[in-house]
């Protein structure tokens, strides 16, 4: 599992690091935006009904695995990381 979990993150991290990110100024430190869960973020400005789509959104890869992985990345603005 070790060895399934970081092929994953090298995977993840070569997709990725062509990607031009633009970083949103909201706070996500825990599960799902909020302590009662419910995955909304009220203050999102670039996502919108119209953006996000079959035809331009959605899974860019899947790769298998031998267990289930549980995961959601936390973001702090302004927080340098070396």
């Amino acid at each position: 599992m070790p060895h399934a979990l970081a092929r994953l993150t090298l995977i993840a991290s070569l997709c990725l690091g062509g990607m031009t990110v633009f970083a949103q100024s909201v706070s996500v430190t825990t599960w799902h935006n909020d302590n009662s869960r419910t995955g909304k973020n009220v203050s999102e400005t670039r996502l919108t009904v119209s953006n996000v789509n079959s035809s331009g959104f959605g899974k860019l890869f899947a790769y298998k695995v031998d267990g289930q992985i549980y995961a959601q990345p936390l973001y702090v603005p302004s927080v340098p990381i070396p």
